[in-house]
């Protein structure tokens, strides 16, 4: 019996996900967790090295090994420790526990790999680096070392990696033309939803109770979670409220925090919206199904920026799962998602005008909303479920080869 097992052991592929996560303070991890989790599914042992800030981390992930460095947060400095600790650590580690797959991400963590150009022959594993976004905010140091890190990592991947993974097919064609890189090489699989989590009927009761404990019965309840960033247009967002006084049962519910959220909540003081704007702290990510699940309609303000045009939004591809329709700001990446189908709604700008004008015409229309919503859920069930996209994603590291 234990000698079936080890054969087992021995005939599953072997992946490794390297990633600066801090697992207990940053909630953008989803897509790691959830690509290893539907690829050991696929008959991988899968693994995710990142961080935790705190000594004692207990993971909930039974599908995945976690293993977290402990390393106490501190801005620019701490991702120059955790590529200090892969630069020692990871030839031994891989060596010995004999990877078929490495994946890392751009950043100051490329310098963990900057063995790889003296043992690269020797070497029997294939190394991919993951790209989920091009750098954005890049203003400040921290902005500038991201850009900075962000070209080396590439530079260096083209080099010496076997491949890179993309989110999207359109940042694919822009990374590729910028760092001439052979497009045989690039792979792209976008972002993705558990449709079990994000099951509108499994969530229906759960939603209704959280609206009632939030006081929100009666209220239309527009909802945008996520990061607060800064060019995120969520300034606009808030500020288009002040045009939608006269309609006091109209609540914009945003479920977060990040940078921004000092200028929004100066935005909600000078212009007197306390009783329209409600912030609410960040919850699990299992929570989030039902906090969309209470609310009327969904909204992502992003404003037409290079920055964006070439994503893939996570918090879209949920709110479709969820069966919500969806106020747009027309731009590529929600038009490459949504196309001309009934649950995206499309504003006519980014500004406060445009989404104050976009969240008063869902009013006014907000009896036939969850009709509308009902296609969106087709979209993911179609193109952007984990199992497709794992499926595709190990597809591609079949198809590349050890350099």
């Amino acid at each position: 019996m234990v000698s079936k097992q080890n054969e087992q052991l021995k005939s599953k592929k072997r992946i490794i996900w390297i990633s600066f996560l801090i697992f207990d303070i940053l909630f953008h991890k989803t897509s790691r967790l959830e690509m290893l989790k539907h690829l050991s599914r696929k008959g991988y042992d899968a693994k995710l090295l990142g961080v935790t800030s705190q000594r004692k981390f207990k993971p909930d992930m039974p599908e995945i090994e976690l293993q977290a460095v402990p390393l106490r947060y501190v801005p620019v400095l701490s991702p120059f420790l955790f590529a200090l600790f892969l630069f020692l650590f990871l030839p031994f580690h891989l060596v010995k526990s004999n990877f078929d797959v490495v994946v890392t991400e751009p950043g100051v963590s490329i310098l963990g790999f900057s063995w790889l150009p003296l043992l690269n022959r020797f070497r029997r594993f294939k190394i991919v680096l993951d790209i989920r976004s091009t750098p954005v905010e890049t203003s400040g140091v921290s902005g500038l070392l991201e850009n900075f890190f962000f070209q080396i990592s590439v530079r260096f991947a083209k080099r010496f990696f076997d491949g890179l993974t993309i989110i999207t097919g359109s940042m694919k064609k822009e990374v590729s033309e910028r760092f001439s890189l052979n497009s045989d090489r690039v792979g792209v699989w976008t972002s993705g939803v558990s449709l079990e989590l994000f099951d509108p009927e499994e969530n229906l009761v759960l939603g209704a109770e959280l609206r009632r404990k939030l006081c929100l019965n009666g209220k239309f309840v527009v909802f945008y979670h996520g990061n607060f960033g800064i060019m995120r247009g969520l300034d606009d967002c808030v500020k288009s409220m002040e045009q939608l006084k006269a309609f006091p049962d109209i609540v914009l519910f945003l479920l977060g925090s990040g940078k921004a959220l000092p200028v929004i909540q100066e935005v909600i003081k000078k212009g007197h919206l306390g009783d329209q704007v409600i912030i609410h702290n960040p919850v699990s990510y299992s929570d989030v199904p039902k906090y969309i699940s209470m609310c009327d309609i969904a909204i992502i303000p992003l404003p037409e920026l290079p920055d964006w045009k070439n994503q893939c939004p996570l918090k879209l591809l949920e709110y479709l799962s969820m069966a919500k329709c969806v106020l747009l700001t027309d731009i590529p990446a929600h038009r490459e998602v949504v196309g001309e189908s009934k649950c995206g709604i499309y504003l006519n700008s980014s500004d406060k005008s445009g989404i104050a004008e976009g969240i008063k015409y869902a009013y006014d229309n907000r009896e036939a909303l969850q009709e509308l919503g009902s296609s969106g859920r087709e979209i993911v069930k179609k193109t952007y479920s984990w199992d497709k996209i794992a499926a595709d994603f190990d597809a591609y590291l079949t198809r590349i080869k050890v350099a």
